[in-house]
């Protein structure tokens, strides 16, 4: 069960970041300099309410797995992508800091190629997670 509950949060996980990727990020270039401050900040409200529990449950249930079931390099291997996948969420929270205080174009490039290599180690962690389970 917890292998099933560990994929399901995973794949939203990677299907919100596409989307986060694909439409709502490219959407922060539309949001006026002047409204972006509190734009910024409703962002990381709203966002946060809706990652903050599959994101440590995610987390939680990959060092479960390492800890109580057979090693799988595999698994160690998606979880290693997972490892770093939080450390891009650290760089990525860091630009919404920077965005909070000021919009500007370098900020906003910097947290789409932070964005796409978070995107990518999901995707890859989640394709192993398929090649495992199936």
């Amino acid at each position: 069960m917890l292998f099933v509950l560990h994929f399901a949060v995973t794949w939203f996980l990677i299907g919100l970041s596409w989307f986060v990727l694909g439409v709502h990020y490219p959407l922060f270039q539309e949001v006026p300099k002047e409204l972006f401050k509190n734009y910024s900040s409703l962002h990381q409200a709203k966002t946060t309410s809706l990652v903050l529990f599959p994101l440590f449950f995610e987390a939680l249930s990959a060092v479960l797995i390492v800890l109580f079931y057979p090693l799988q390099p595999l698994f160690l291997l998606s979880t290693l992508f997972l490892a770093f996948v939080w450390v891009t969420t650290l760089f990525a929270f860091r630009c919404h800091q920077k965005l909070e205080r000021r919009k500007t174009q370098k900020v906003l490039d910097r947290l789409m190629q932070i964005h796409l290599l978070r995107t990518f180690l999901w995707t890859a962690r989640g394709g192993i997670l398929i090649a495992l389970f199936s």
